[in-house]
């Protein structure tokens, strides 16, 4: 038999009907917007969902294109990603826009259906998502701004702008704690920054340790206070009078207790909603340990500093006597630069002055874990030689193991000039110069003992 067009269109009415069913069951029970767009751009269903994310009533959006749920600023390219999902699909990240005039980020795979032309647009609202991306990727600039090197108050005060806006926060701000149980801001930002001017803030349990930042800090666990809901306070008339609604701190923690508290003000009551709350104390976490980093790298960098201001010369070596790191000290004592000494042994100062005897004395003291001080007679670079007073100290890992030794090198040239010319003012005659009673004694000493030694 020849095909009836009835049949057919019957057929594909069956087909339509069994395909809406399941597009209505499998779209009223996802939490994922689901649109159903004409080809030109008109709403022609939509779930739960999307009434709920956009705050029109299902009546409104029926009556709306898809241009009217997108933000303003992206409507330039709309109509061309209406037409790509016509065609292929398209798969985008845009922007979209509520009832109330407020804009979310979203991810919208469109692609057409198997209902009467129309395009089938799932919609997922991308908010937590972008803004967990964002704070991985602040904590980032964060961490190579202190590989940089750059001053923790500026670093801290980006962080605090960068937070402002990402969380529409009126006022964002970095307290650190003191062992005398106050708090000192150590950077904010927002249009409220001035907030933190003429109040105490406290993290023991004081009337000044009741705000969020000191509870925070004092519990070691995240606060959310409706302002107008906690108890009266100084910190709460100050913060109503600044149009605060909510407040949040979290824990900046450390291997014991915490560091201090990274703490949020919004005008918006309903600001801090619970994901936005682990978003913030797995924030505060990273930076935590970025500011420890940072806080060591400081310390390190202090004594660096005072090692190469240091007179004395200083040699860094491994367990076999490579040297690892000089000072600018060792290069003014001895000639060579960093980049010559790098790598080298010791020995490069050997002047032949010592017996190999007394280099094993000094190997088997420090190979013992035991300090070896002394004095060495060395040659620089130039071939001079000079006398020096040296300290070698073994440095041990956490489990005991030597692993370095640290050399520090004082030049005695000028002591042993001093020594040597009272040596000789003592026996010889200040007038004539001739040996004294004393250089007689010493001389009948010297021989006396070489005779006894045969």
């Amino acid at each position: 038999g020849r095909w009836n067009p009835l049949a057919k269109m019957l057929s594909e009415q069956h087909l339509e009907s069994n395909a809406l069913r399941r597009y209505e069951l499998l779209s009223e029970n996802t939490r994922d917007i689901v649109l159903f767009l004409r080809p030109n751009g008109e709403i022609a269903e939509a779930n739960r969902a999307a009434v709920a994310a956009y705050g029109y009533t299902r009546r409104e959006l029926l009556n709306m294109t898809i241009f009217d749920l997108r933000a303003p600023e992206t409507l330039a390219e709309a109509e061309e990603h209406l037409a790509a999902a016509i065609t292929k699909g398209i798969t985008i990240q845009t922007m979209h826009r509520r009832k109330d005039g407020s804009t979310f980020p979203v991810e919208v795979s469109a692609t057409p259906s198997q209902i009467g032309g129309l395009v089938l647009s799932l919609v997922r609202d991308i908010t937590r998502r972008r803004l967990w991306e964002q704070t991985q990727t602040l904590v980032r600039e964060f961490d190579h701004s202190i590989l940089r090197r750059e001053p923790a108050s500026a670093t801290l005060k980006l962080l605090c702008e960068r937070l402002a806006e990402m969380f529409k926060c009126s006022l964002v701000w970095v307290a650190v704690k003191q062992p005398d149980g106050t708090v000192l801001p150590s950077a904010s930002a927002g249009s409220a920054a001035d907030f933190l001017q003429g109040l105490n803030f406290r993290w023991d349990n004081t009337p000044e340790g009741q705000c969020p930042t000191g509870l925070a800090i004092r519990t070691t666990k995240p606060q959310v206070v409706q302002i107008d809901e906690a108890e009266p306070s100084p910190w709460k008339a100050a913060a109503q009078q600044k149009g605060f609604r909510s407040a949040c701190s979290v824990p900046l923690p450390a291997a014991k207790g915490t560091l201090g508290a990274l703490s949020l003000y919004s005008v918006d009551p309903e600001a801090f909603a619970p994901y936005k709350v682990d978003l913030l104390m797995s924030f505060a976490a990273q930076v935590a340990v970025s500011m420890i980093f940072a806080a060591d790298q400081e310390q390190i960098r202090l004594r660096t500093a005072a090692l190469e201001a240091a007179a004395n010369g200083m040699v860094i070596t491994d367990t076999k006597g490579r040297i690892q790191w000089v000072n600018p000290a060792f290069t003014r004592l001895t000639g060579y630069s960093a980049a010559e000494a790098l790598g080298q042994n010791p020995r490069i100062l050997k002047s032949g002055v010592h017996s190999q005897p007394f280099y094993k004395r000094m190997w088997d003291t420090i190979l013992s874990g035991q300090i070896w001080a002394g004095e060495v007679y060395n040659r620089r670079k130039d071939g001079s030689i000079y006398p020096e007073e040296m300290t070698i100290t073994p440095i041990r890992s956490p489990e005991g193991e030597i692993t370095h030794f640290v050399a520090v090198k004082q030049d005695v040239t000028e002591r042993k000039q001093r020594e040597e010319q009272l040596r000789y003012l003592s026996l010889h005659d200040p007038v004539t110069e001739l040996p004294n009673r004393r250089a007689l004694q010493e001389s009948l000493d010297r021989m006396v003992r070489d005779a006894k030694e045969g």
